[in-house]
């Protein structure tokens, strides 16, 4: 290879890793809303008892962006040089500039995480939209997964959307599965977890999963396609058995309580995601 040609692999490699830092800054952001939506969804659907999940509207949902970050405990708005993604977290060593009052440690982590799988897209597909359409798969997920983690809700405003996106995403070849897989992944996740939970509800009397969790099964298909739905349901079902049990021994959960199933699914939709590409159809 002539030193030209080196040169020239020197610097697309380099300018990949600068799309790749670029592509974790803008997942960083991106958590950045995120961390909004887990803390202020969860009050907007709790600000009226009588509204459900489905029936928040446009001008309801202007309280996502609206009125800007400020801390929780003293109202402050925050400067925009204390709400940089990430860097603000940890130059304020997790506490609010002005009453010094922890910041709560979840919105750290989401904005992480998502830094962390809008890169992975990123060197997974290349610059396209189906790096694109995953990343944001994957931070709507990622949103679910916390907001039922501390409330034990998985709103229809996230999951619904993210079921039809599957399946357009899915009919324009954006995630190189077919729309009738797509479709069979949503009606399969769905429909098979419904009758377990109804017949579970008839044996036992009481309901073994929620709707939400039906829902964002029939979701993660759309996305994912039925084979799929197989080693999800096995990795969420054995890494939810492991976490109750460790929260057991310590403590944490005490007999008759019971934890989300949500994020296990998410966790599982995303390990899937990065380790068994060969469940994607390509």
């Amino acid at each position: 290879m002539s030193p030209s040609n080196l040169i020239s692999v020197s610097l697309i490699s380099d300018w990949s890793w600068i799309q790749a830092l670029f592509a974790f800054a803008i997942g960083a952001v991106t958590g950045s809303f995120a961390g909004v939506v887990i803390t202020r969804l969860p009050q907007l659907i709790d600000s009226d008892q009588s509204t459900t999940d489905s029936s928040i509207n446009a001008p309801n949902l202007a309280y996502l962006a609206f009125p800007r970050s400020h801390c929780f405990e003293c109202k402050k708005t925050l400067p925009v040089h204390h709400n940089i993604p990430l860097l603000s977290y940890a130059f304020l060593k997790g506490r609010c500039a002005s009453c010094k009052n922890p910041i709560g440690k979840s919105l750290f982590a989401i904005e992480l995480l998502c830094a962390i799988w809008w890169c992975f897209c990123y060197l997974q597909y290349g610059l396209s939209g189906t790096s694109l359409v995953f990343s944001l798969f994957g931070s709507a997920l990622l949103c679910l997964a916390f907001i039922d983690w501390q409330t034990q809700l998985l709103p229809d405003v996230i999951t619904q959307p993210v079921l039809w996106a599957g399946l357009i995403a899915s009919a324009w070849g954006l995630t190189h599965l077919p729309l009738n897989h797509s479709l069979w992944g949503a009606v399969l996740g769905y429909g098979s977890l419904w009758l377990v939970s109804r017949t579970y509800y008839l044996i036992k009397g009481q309901i073994g999963l929620g709707d939400g969790d039906l829902k964002l099964v029939g979701a993660i298909g759309a996305w994912m396609g039925p084979v799929a739905l197989i080693a999800l349901i096995l990795i969420a079902s054995l890494s939810g058995i492991v976490v109750a049990l460790l929260m057991k021994l310590q403590g944490h959960l005490k007999s008759g309580d019971y934890i989300p199933f949500g994020p296990f699914l998410v966790f599982s939709a995303l390990l899937i995601q990065v380790l068994f590409k060969w469940f994607v159809i390509f």
